[in-house]
């Protein structure tokens, strides 16, 4: 196939050769139908470091808006291309990267409507998320390029923070500013501080001297877009939207006929905009209050009282289905929430209203069922599966799946045995759910037996790379030990965080990282030759006694304060 290669201007330039090699590895662990994809990376005697990529036609956003704006290019257009811009950004932060340059040129757009998020040579790994496989990005290895004190990015679209770190740290909210900076440049053709030269453009950015885009035009925008942007744009990173999804949710409210959160509509203009999304019914209504004004008027003062009320029946009918449709979707947004969040009870409890308000919603339906499934509740699940109507490979799975696990277990107020939800783990293939799956089941054991049986398997598959394990535990006067030492290749210990480990040997693996260490009610701990660097957040582990760090010495506490003891 033809392929776009990037090589290196200055070859024998070892750092930018190294840094070269980084942004193209980087860009090849994202894959995303919206994200450039990277075919090989390597190194060629005649052109030196280089990368092959996809050979993509059309043009930059940039020069599309240019070109097509002067032939009114459609706004709800520009919101698709935005919108899939919002899912490469928010797949990239799930995998725990910034890219930290977004900006219109970086926005490729081709001959038949593909849009590539481009040039991740400024992004930032702030760690792996989910992301447990061996292409996962070492944070160490990869922020050389963005924290070297140096002001790197594009102004006009750099947030303060990038300019001024004493500021803050950049985060997701980073990517968010520049984000409101490209739907900016899409509602008036200009980027949101502009300026011949540079330093005063960063100056600008830094006292948020922003117009708005209807300034900038004669013609009307819509304030509910304009307002989205200048949110985005806040000079805190708490003003702004806290993460891609909330900004990527507002713009689909605006597509869909709703008031955006930034614009706080008033009630007047929510009646209007719920009345434009529903014409038919705006206008039937309109002709049965014309006919019953005239009906009013011919008969009886009691016939008009009968009517009157009859009219006030239906009508509060028609508004109450009304009012269920347009809250069941927020509230299964709610249920999705409470999903990535592991809280499950609160995630059923969502969804139940969501079928509740409107029973013809076929997605919520869906998510009733998927809940039900992690849940291992797969008798409900069957049931509200019997309500949703299957269109994607994946939900058939599902189905097959509920059936087959129904039949092991007589009812759902228990949940499978450790063997029968090994093999439930190891047929399933969805990583996201295979974990839900997991983190619902630890906080639902009452057998250590059968909670350590589903650990060591999930600890086997969030490790892949190790063949031989040899991991011991004991229950000893309440005390469980958990000695995991001595595997170089174990990274991934998140599956502790539901277990009641108090003494747990992590000396000689290449655990790195901190969180799931601080979910355990630990009172001894080793971490001999482990890639943590740093034990400032052990410290807050409130049950902590003992932390042995090397040979000679290790971390004894009285009343909470670490005491440095020679080691014994």
């Amino acid at each position: 196939r033809p392929v776009a290669m990037a090589t290196l201007r200055e070859p024998d330039n070892l750092i930018k050769a190294e840094r070269f090699f980084q942004e193209a590895r980087l860009t090849a662990t994202l894959e995303h139908p919206n994200i450039i994809p990277i075919y090989d990376i390597g190194f060629n005697e005649h052109y030196g470091p280089y990368f092959t990529m996809k050979l993509i036609g059309g043009s930059n956003l940039t020069a599309i808006f240019n070109k097509e704006r002067k032939a009114n290019m459609p706004l709800q257009q520009l919101m698709d291309i935005f919108n899939k811009i919002c899912d490469a950004v928010a797949y990239a932060h799930s995998k725990g990267i910034l890219h930290l340059d977004l900006k219109p040129e970086n926005i490729r757009i081709g001959e038949y409507g593909e849009v590539l998020l481009c040039d991740w040579g400024l992004a930032k790994v702030i760690g792996s998320y989910d992301d447990t496989e061996e292409t996962a990005l070492d944070p160490l290895l990869y922020n050389d390029v963005t924290l070297d004190g140096v002001i790197k990015g594009t102004p006009g679209y750099m947030a303060p923070e990038q300019i001024d770190t004493t500021l803050c740290s950049k985060d997701e909210r980073t990517d968010v500013y520049a984000l409101g900076g490209i739907l900016y440049f899409m509602l008036c053709g200009k980027s949101p501080v502009c300026g011949a030269e540079v330093q005063q453009m960063l100056d600008d950015t830094l006292v948020n001297k922003i117009r708005l885009p209807s300034a900038q035009l004669t013609e009307n925008l819509p304030a509910g877009l304009e307002a989205v942007s200048m949110k985005a744009l806040s000079f805190s990173p708490d003003d702004r939207y806290q993460s891609v999804e909330n900004l990527h949710h507002e713009i689909t409210q605006w597509q869909s006929g709703f008031a955006t959160n930034a614009e706080e509509a008033s009630f007047l203009k929510a009646s209007f905009l719920l009345l434009k999304r529903h014409k038919t019914i705006s206008s039937l209504l309109s002709i049965i209050i014309i006919i019953l004004i005239f009906s009013f008027i011919q008969i009886s003062s009691n016939e008009r009282k009968v009517i009157e009320a009859l009219n006030l029946y239906e009508e509060e009918k028609l508004q109450t289905e009304l009012l269920g449709r347009e809250a069941s979707p927020q509230v299964e947004f709610l249920a999705l929430r409470a999903i990535k969040a592991f809280e499950f009870d609160k995630a059923l409890e969502f969804i139940n209203r969501a079928v509740e308000t409107n029973p013809h919603n076929n997605r919520a339906w869906y998510r009733k069922a998927h809940i039900h499934f992690i849940r291992q509740e797969f008798h409900l699940a069957n049931k509200a599966f019997k309500q949703f109507k299957p269109s994607t490979s994946y939900s058939y799975k599902l189905i097959k799946f509920s059936n087959t696990f129904a039949q092991l277990k007589a009812n759902d107020h228990q949940l499978l045995d450790s063997d029968n939800f090994i093999k439930l783990l190891s047929i399933f293939k969805n990583k996201g759910d295979i974990y839900k799956l997991y983190q619902y089941s630890a906080q639902h054991y009452s057998s250590l037996e059968e909670h350590m049986k589903v650990f060591l398997f999930m600890l086997k598959h969030d490790n892949k790379k190790i063949k031989n394990w040899h991991v011991s535990y004991d229950l000893k006067d309440g005390q469980l030990t958990i000695n995991l030492s001595n595997h170089k290749y174990l990274t991934n210990i998140s599956s502790l965080i539901h277990l009641p480990v108090q003494n747990l040997n992590i000396s000689n693996t290449a655990v790195w990282q901190i969180w799931p260490l601080n979910k355990l009610p630990l009172q001894i701990l080793n971490i001999k030759n482990c890639k943590i660097s740093s034990i400032d957040k052990l410290l807050k582990i409130k049950t902590i006694k003992k932390i042995i760090v090397d040979n000679k010495q290790n971390l004894l506490f009285h009343n909470n304060s670490p005491i440095i003891k020679p080691y014994k």
